[in-house]
């Protein structure tokens, strides 16, 4: 961490906070409210990073050297198709293929569920804590059956992540795919967290510029307003004058 802060040093640049994929994830997957301890598996191209939450915040992290590109080049190499076919395979029967390539995937995630139940084990003994309940996220997250295999490989209740859990708006991502911008919602929550939390992604100078500009609308508001009362009123008057001279002069 140190090493991150004096290369922006250097650089000449203020670091006004340092975030990891996983915790970004977790604040976009995890109810902060619950006291719960949850582990999030985040499952990507190349590699898998298992993440366990207390309460909403990250206390171990494990990086698992297997990821979709293995999977897929194993797919490619059993069935020898390419890349394209092999990927519409996976994505398409996932863990609820039949014959070779369901005991394929259930080999190669072995190695991933090891490291699962290790992390497990090791949290439950040194916290003397439960891990209630295991979130998915990552590419390989979309694989059909996958919630289901994991769930029995564990023994722990299994669901994959909801980014939209803290977005009010949902139906403008509500896609199946959602999942794949959950690191990116995590990440833009800093804005709106709590005060202990909360990161303004704004200079100072451009939040008194901000602040500055809205007093600035306000006050032309109101001399428009007021310049539409002087022509209201202005042109009454002239109305009311052209009525006494006719009266005056009839």
């Amino acid at each position: 961490m140190n090493q991150y802060q004096q290369l922006f040093d250097h650089a000449g640049l203020h670091l006004g906070f340092i975030d990891t994929e996983i915790q970004a994830l977790g604040r976009a997957v995890l109810d902060t409210q619950t006291t719960d301890t949850t582990l999030v598996l985040d499952m990507g191209a190349r590699t898998t990073t298992v993440g366990i939450f207390e309460s909403g915040l990250l206390q171990l992290s494990v990086l698992a050297s297997i990821g979709g590109e293995a999977i897929i080049k194993k797919i490619m190499d059993d069935r020898l198709i390419d890349e394209r076919e092999a990927r519409l395979l996976f994505d398409s029967q996932g863990f609820l293929a039949q014959s070779t390539l369901i005991t394929l995937l259930e080999e190669e995630f072995s190695v991933l569920v090891k490291e699962i139940q290790k992390a497990i084990t090791y949290y439950e003994k040194t916290s003397r804590k439960t891990i209630s309940r295991i979130v998915l996220a990552g590419g390989m997250s979309l694989a059909p059956g996958i919630v289901e295999y994991l769930a029995r490989k564990t023994g722990r209740e299994t669901r994959k992540g909801n980014p939209l859990l803290h977005i009010r708006d949902k139906a403008l991502f509500n896609i199946p795919e959602n999942i794949l911008y959950a690191n990116v919602v995590g990440l833009a929550s800093r804005t709106f967290g709590s005060e202990q939390t909360q990161i303004n992604l704004l200079p100072k100078e451009t939040g008194d510029m901000v602040t500055a500009q809205k007093k600035r609308s306000f006050k032309e508001l109101i001399q428009f307003m007021l310049t539409v009362k002087g022509l209201i009123f202005g042109t009454l008057t002239l109305v009311l004058c052209f009525v006494f001279l006719k009266i005056f002069f009839a």
